[in-house]
C-alpha cells in the first residue's frame, strides 16, 4: 500500500496532541456520561474490503440472551484474489455463562472452524475457550484447539492473560510451545492512542512487531450502543468478548485515523512491513445501523456495517 507521508506526519502530530487533548479539559466533564444511550445489538455485521488485487467479505450473525449477552454467533469469510484463488472460512460459536464454586463469573465458548481453499487446502478446528473473570472483566482465557487436516489430528493449548489499570485494559500476553505474543495498549485519558503487538518465537530467531496509532475527534462523543463496534474495528482482543465490554472501558470519542507501522525479523534479518493510514467516518441511523467506513490509498472499499 502506498504511504501518504504528509498524512502520516499529521497522524503522529495528532497522536502527540492527544496526550493532552483526550484527557478531559474539565474535571467535571465525563465523556461516558455525555454519550447518548442508543441501544443497538446487531443481528448482522458485514465487513468488506476491496483492492485492485483482492476482495474480502465477512458476514456475521449474532443471537442474544435476555440480558443482551451474546448466546451464539456465525461468521463466513470469503477472500477472492485476481489470480483465481478463493478462500472460504466459516466459524460458529456457542457461549455458556455460569458462576463457579468460588462465585466468580465464568463462560465457556465452543467454536467450530472450517477452512477451504480453491487450490485444495482444507482443515477443521474445534476450539474450546474457558474464560475467567476478575469482577466484570476477563482476566484469563484458556484455549484448547483440536486441529484436523489431511486425516491427521493434533491438539494444542495455551492461555491469554489480561492486565488492567483501573477500568482500562493495558495489555495481555500469550505463550505456547513455539511463540510468545505481547499486546500493549497505551491510553491518554479516555483514549486508546496506541496498540503494540509483539510476536516472537521462543528461540528468538523470528519475530513480528506491529504498531497501531489512533487519533480521535475529542469534541465529539459517539453513541453508547451497548454492543461495542470498535471491538471489530480495532480487532486486537477477542472480538466477541470485546463487543460485550468484557475488557473494560473503550474510547468514547469519534475515531478519525488509524496509522500502522511494523517490521519482521526472519533468520536474524529485519525487514520493514508496509505502512498505511485509514481515515475513518461514522454513519449512524440511531438504533438501526452503525457503519465505520475508511478511506486509504489502494483500497476501493473498506467498511464495517452493523445492522439491527
Amino acid at each position: 500500500m502506498k504511504i501518504r507521508k504528509f498524512a502520516y506526519i499529521l497522524a503522529i502530530i495528532s497522536a502527540a496532541f492527544l496526550t493532552v487533548s483526550c484527557s478531559s479539559d474539565s474535571d467535571s466533564f465525563d465523556p461516558y456520561q455525555a454519550q447518548e444511550k442508543i441501544p443497538l445489538y446487531p443481528s448482522k455485521m458485514t465487513f468488506r474490503s476491496a483492492t485492485d488485487n483482492a476482495t474480502t467479505q465477512e458476514d456475521w450473525t449474532f443471537k442474544y440472551n435476555s440480558d443482551n449477552t451474546i448466546k451464539s454467533y456465525n461468521c463466513k469469510q470469503t477472500i477472492k484474489k485476481n489470480d483465481g484463488l478463493t478462500i472460504t472460512e466459516t466459524t460458529s460459536g456457542k457461549i455458556d455463562y455460569y458462576t463457579d464454586f468460588n462465585n466468580n463469573r465464568r463462560l465457556v465458548n465452543t467454536i467450530y472452524v472450517s477452512y477451504k481453499s480453491s487450490k485444495g487446502a482444507a482443515y477443521k478446528d474445534t476450539i474450546t475457550e474457558n474464560v475467567t473473570f476478575l469482577g466484570d472483566y476477563i482476566s484469563r482465557i484458556e484455549i484448547m484447539k483440536k486441529h484436523n487436516q489431511n486425516g491427521k489430528s493434533e491438539i494444542s493449548s495455551y492461555e491469554r492473560n489480561f492486565t488492567y489499570s483501573q477500568d482500562y485494559c493495558i495489555g495481555s500476553s500469550i505463550r505456547d510451545t513455539n511463540n510468545e505474543t505481547t499486546y500493549t495498549y497505551r491510553w491518554s485519558g479516555e483514549c486508546m492512542i496506541q496498540a503494540t503487538i509483539h510476536n516472537q518465537s521462543i528461540n528468538g530467531s523470528n519475530l513480528t512487531h506491529d504498531t497501531y496509532e489512533y487519533t480521535y475527534n475529542n469534541r465529539e462523543v459517539v453513541s453508547d450502543n451497548g454492543f461495542n463496534p470498535l471491538a471489530f474495528v480495532y480487532g486486537h482482543n477477542p472480538k466477541i468478548y470485546a463487543a460485550m465490554g468484557f475488557f473494560g472501558k473503550t474510547t468514547p470519542y469519534k475515531l478519525e485515523t488509524l496509522s500502522y507501522n511494523g517490521y519482521e525479523k526472519i533468520g536474524g534479518r529485519q525487514y520493514p512491513l508496509q505502512s498505511y493510514i485509514l481515515d475513518y467516518s461514522i454513519n449512524e441511523i440511531p438504533g438501526s445501523i452503525v457503519e465505520y467506513s475508511a478511506v486509504a490509498d489502494n483500497y476501493l472499499e473498506y467498511s464495517y456495517t452493523f445492522r439491527k
